[in-house]
């Protein structure tokens, strides 16, 4: 939508091929987690590795998620084929599929927050995704574009970044 001139602002997760093509500003890193409901055999894990997920079965978001380009890679590393047992374009979809406890989903630990209903289990090794701010460059950028885009730049995010072990 920004190349079609349809935003003049996104913000995306910033680990795509062409990041490079676009002025960009990071504001944040995140950690992608597995999620597991309580009744699930890994909700006791401190930790997590693809060959372990070899036979789970897993929900992803829609099948254009840069998440799930990570996640495929991973798995592609680890010689492994996913059992996806469906994709969904809606968070509340993939957790109610976690709380049945047959499938598991990878998400952000920031979007991860419901400690209640499942657990939230650090991929080994550790694997972060980057998000951002992204602009068209040579694009008009009016000013109070540009004002609130040096407001983001400025802005403190230390207190909203999850810690080691978090």
């Amino acid at each position: 939508l920004v190349d079609t001139d349809a935003l003049d602002l996104a913000f995306v997760n910033m680990d795509f091929p062409n990041v490079d093509q676009y002025h960009s500003h990071q504001i944040m890193e995140d950690t992608i987690v597995y999620c597991v409901s309580r009744t699930h055999p890994y909700f006791k894990e401190k930790k997590i590795t693809m060959e372990m997920l070899s036979r789970e079965s897993i929900v992803l978001f829609n099948t254009d998620s840069v998440l799930n380009r990570m996640i495929f890679s991973k798995y592609e590393a680890a010689g492994i084929k996913p059992r996806v047992f469906m994709y969904s374009s809606q968070l509340y979809t993939i957790l109610n599929v976690v709380r049945g406890g047959g499938s598991g989903a990878f998400l952000y630990a920031s979007v991860a927050v419901n400690p209640l209903d499942f657990v939230q289990i650090p991929l080994y090794p550790k694997s972060t995704a980057r998000f951002g701010l992204i602009w068209k460059k040579g694009g008009f950028i009016s000013q109070r574009l540009s004002r609130f885009i040096d407001f983001v730049k400025k802005y403190d995010m230390a207190p909203y970044q999850m810690e080691e072990g978090e």
